[in-house]
């Protein structure tokens, strides 16, 4: 099952020399299915070790981390021509979130000559690092306004999503049926994030999802804390049998539910059904 994922990541990162006009890739799918796990391991595999960017970040942290990549990247010794700083951004849904964070993530990718990450706001330096701070006057904009930007011809970014972007002709259809509203509009500014990247959907069946989760956490030591083999599979059970109501299907649920059986040996269901399932959907 593994190998499987491994191959639609190899499509999502098919041009391994990124010198496509647009380089960037979105990898969507739904959580707990392995896109991240299996891009880093296929960049990896290709000698490139990406600089991995956690989600649900504000702003003006991803300015200062961008900021702090580029400015180390561009002054490396032993620089390469042609090199590309490769950045996974996993987890990137807070950058769909409103029109601000949408037009951030327009001018990060598409094609050459036009990438810049644009931070156009008041910089509270006191905010920022000591390091971050020495570096900051570098990174104002051109024209004297306020706000950090950070030039991203030398970055190539690979954004992991649990949503899926519309096509332009989704949004168009949506904006013909609703009218001019703030939520159409969103969704074209969506579409034209599309037309600049690769876009790399997962869709696996139910049993697909699941058998990865097994195996990853079986072989890779998820579930170790377990004292026994029954434990383990009474914990894959119980998430097989309730997939469709849960609210979180990954890796990290697996090491949750497996520290609440430990802690909770008498009553664990109840506080999985508490934790991980969605009661309102079921209503």
């Amino acid at each position: 099952m593994v190998d499987t994922i491994v191959e639609l990541v190899e499509n999502a990162l098919q041009n391994s020399e990124f010198s496509n006009s647009y380089p960037d890739a979105i990898i969507s799918g739904t959580m707990g299915i392995g896109k991240t796990y299996n891009a880093e391991r296929e960049l990896l595999k290709r000698g490139i070790e990406p600089i991995i960017v956690k989600g649900n970040q504000s702003v003006a942290n991803l300015a200062g981390a961008l900021m702090v990549y580029h400015h180390r990247f561009t002054n490396r010794p032993n620089a390469k021509p042609g090199e590309k700083l490769i950045i996974m951004y996993d987890d990137c849904d807070s950058l769909f979130e409103n029109s601000k964070s949408i037009n951030i993530l327009k001018g990060m990718t598409g094609a050459e000559g036009t990438r810049i990450f644009q931070h156009n706001v008041q910089i509270n330096k006191h905010m920022y690092s000591a390091f971050q701070q020495s570096i900051i006057d570098n990174y104002a904009p051109s024209d004297g306004s306020s706000g950090i930007h950070v030039p991203c011809e030398d970055m190539v970014f690979i954004f992991t999503t649990n949503s899926t972007l519309p096509t332009e002709k989704e949004a168009k259809e949506y904006l013909k049926a609703k009218g001019p509203t703030s939520h159409g509009a969103k969704k074209m500014d969506l579409a034209a994030v599309r037309r600049r990247v690769q876009v790399r959907n997962f869709v696996l069946p139910k049993k697909a999802n699941w058998g990865w989760l097994v195996e990853v956490a079986l072989n890779d030591g998820g579930l170790d804390m377990l004292p026994d083999q029954m434990s383990k599979m009474i914990l894959l059970d119980w998430v097989w049998n309730n997939w469709d109501a849960m609210t979180e299907t990954n890796l990290s649920t697996l090491e949750k539910m497996a520290i609440m059986m430990l802690r909770s040996p008498d009553n664990y269901r109840d506080k999985w059904e508490r934790a991980f399932i969605n009661h309102i959907a079921q209503l």
